[in-house]
C-alpha cells in the first residue's frame, strides 16, 4: 500500500466563514457552527484512524520505505547482480545470475544488524544475518543455506584467572555428516588458541578466513594441533 500524502483541513478557515455569516443571520449561524463542529470532530477521528492504520501497516511492512522511516521502522535495502558462466561435468556452459540483497535491521531508530540474501537464478540459496553491538561491531553471524546446512558464529567472553578473554565459537550443521565446532580464544595481542575441536585440521584456515572477513584479527597461533 502506497500513501502519497495525507491532508488535514484547517479549522481556522471554517471559523472565519462562520464569523462572516454570523453578521448576516445569527440564528442560521448557530446551525452552521454546530454542523461544522460535528464535521471537525468527525475529521479528527478519521485522521486519527488513518494515522493509527499507518503505524500498524508500517510495522507489518505494508508501507513503502519512506513512510516506514517516518514511523520509525525503516530498512535500507541494497541490491547487486552478477552473471557468471559455469561449466558442468559434461562440458556444458551455462550462465548463472547471482543476486544479493542487503537490508539493515533497525530497532528504536538504531542499526542493530544486517540481513544478506544470496540468490542464484531467483532461487534463494543463502540467508546471512549479522548482529551488531552498540558500537557497530559484529558479535554474531547466522548462515542458513537452502538445504540443511547452518552455520552459527558468536562472540562471547570468558574469565580465566581473573582475566577476561574474547572467544569466538563456531558451530556448523553440514549438509551431510556430523556437526562441526571449534572455539578461538583471543589474547590481548591478538594471539590465539583453539579448543573443543570437531573439525578436520584442513578446515581450520577456512574458518579463520571467514572470521577475519568479519573483523576478527588473528595473531600468532599458540595451539599445537595434529602435530
Amino acid at each position: 500500500m502506497r500513501i502519497e500524502r495525507i491532508s488535514f483541513a484547517s479549522s481556522a478557515v471554517g471559523a472565519k466563514n462562520i464569523d462572516l455569516k454570523k453578521k448576516e443571520n445569527p440564528e442560521k449561524n448557530e446551525n452552521v457552527k454546530s454542523n461544522n463542529t460535528s464535521k471537525y470532530i468527525a475529521g479528527a477521528v478519521a485522521g486519527a484512524a488513518v494515522l493509527t492504520g499507518m503505524v500498524i501497516a508500517g510495522r507489518r511492512g505494508y508501507l513503502g520505505n519512506k513512510v516506514q522511516k517516518l514511523l520509525g521502522s525503516a530498512e535500507k535495502m541494497k541490491s547487486k547482480t552478477n552473471t557468471i558462466k559455469i561449466q558442468d561435468a559434461d562440458d556444458t556452459i551455462k550462465a548463472v545470475v547471482k543476486r544479493q540483497e542487503t537490508s539493515d535491521i533497525i530497532n528504536d531508530g538504531k542499526k542493530t544488524g544486517v540481513v544478506i540474501k544470496d540468490y542464484e537464478n531467483d532461487n534463494l540459496v543463502l540467508t546471512t544475518t549479522k548482529t551488531l553491538d552498540e558500537n557497530g561491531n559484529i558479535v554474531r553471524i547466522d548462515e542458513k543455506y537452502a538445504g540443511v546446512r547452518k552455520i552459527e558464529i558468536r562472540k562471547t567472553t570468558v574469565n580465566h584467572n581473573n582475566h577476561d578473554y574474547t572467544v569466538w565459537r563456531y558451530f556448523e550443521i553440514p549438509e551431510k555428516g556430523s556437526g562441526k565446532s571449534i572455539n578461538f580464544k583471543l589474547y590481548d595481542n591478538n594471539d590465539y588458541s583453539y579448543d573443543l575441536i570437531c573439525v578436520h585440521p584442513n578446515e581450520i584456515e577456512d574458518i579463520k578466513q571467514k572470521l577475519a572477513e568479519n573483523g576478527v584479527k588473528f595473531g600468532k597461533c599458540l595451539t599445537n594441533y595434529g602435530s
